[in-house]
Formats: C-alpha cells, structure tokens, sequence
C-alpha cells in the first residue's frame, strides 16, 4: 500500500498539471517531480530545458494524538519554476497565475484521497510566493526569473489506523 505522503505528492502534480495552460508551458520532460528517478533533474540547462517545475517537499509538522482518536500532519512542499526568461510578462508572471488557478482546484484530486478507507487530506494552503532573478540551483547559469511557491496540506488519521 503506498503511503499517505507519496499519495499526496502524486496527487499535488496530477492538481498542478490538470491546469491545461500549465501544463502546456511545462513540458513533461522538464516537470521534476522526485518520485521514480534517483537523479530527477539536469545539473547543467539549456533554454530549451526551460521552463522547469519541480515538486520539493519541505517537511512538516506531526501532531500524535491531536485528539483523542485522531492524529495528524502538516506537510510541506515547494512549488518551484525556473523560466529560462528575464521578461516578466512572458514567463514569470503567466506561471504564477496558472499555479494559483491550478491551486484553486486542490479540493477535487486532495480532498478525494484515502487511506485505510478514509478520506485524509482537510485542508491545502498556498502559502508565499518568492519570486527572484538570481537562483543558482534553479536556473543552473541560465538568466531567468525563479519563482518559489510555498504550500501546506494538512492529514488527519484515525489513531486506531496508525
């Protein structure tokens, strides 16, 4: 049975990418999502390589026995896109506002996740947006806007399932 974690990561992408102009502006071979390679994404970019959409998760915070017959867990990802393009308007701001349509859609794939039987995922928070031209771990030496999107998904378990 796959975890609740990996569940909810695929389902974050399958959110992301059913945003058809999303999905059109990042191709799949530059969407890095870190679930089936043990090295996912390119050291070295060319500006056909971009833009990219990787998928991080960031941690979180567990809360053993939240209640009496539950627990739960924030987890945290980022969102993050190099554009490979220094002109806001064509790269930069378009992707921000396609993830925040995307985003909107949270309820209709997260919401409908189960483990054991239950629905688990209650809640998913967009949270800042850090938008830059200087990310060497982004862009890889090819000048361009980086955006970083940060969002939580808050899991509430059974405690008898744990």
């Amino acid at each position: 049975m796959t975890d609740p974690f990996t569940m909810t990561h695929e389902a974050l992408l399958d959110v992301l990418f059913k945003h058809d102009l999303l999905a059109a502006e990042i191709r799949s071979g530059n969407r890095v999502s870190f679930l089936n390679k043990r090295h996912a994404f390119k050291e070295e970019v060319q500006a056909g390589d971009l833009p990219e959409l990787r998928l991080v998760p960031t941690g979180g915070t567990p809360h053993i026995f939240r209640t009496s017959n539950s627990s739960s867990c924030v987890r945290r990802w980022e969102i993050q896109v190099s554009t490979g393009d220094q002109r806001v308007n064509v790269k930069l701001l378009p992707i921000e506002w396609y993830v925040f349509e995307a985003m909107h859609g949270w309820e209709a794939v997260l919401a409908e996740l189960t483990w054991c039987g239950k629905k688990f995922v209650k809640r998913c928070m967009p949270l800042t947006i850090q938008s830059g031209i200087s990310n060497a771990d982004l862009s890889r030496n090819v000048i361009g806007w980086a955006t970083v999107w940060g969002c939580e998904i808050e899991m509430f378990f059974s405690s008898s399932d744990l």
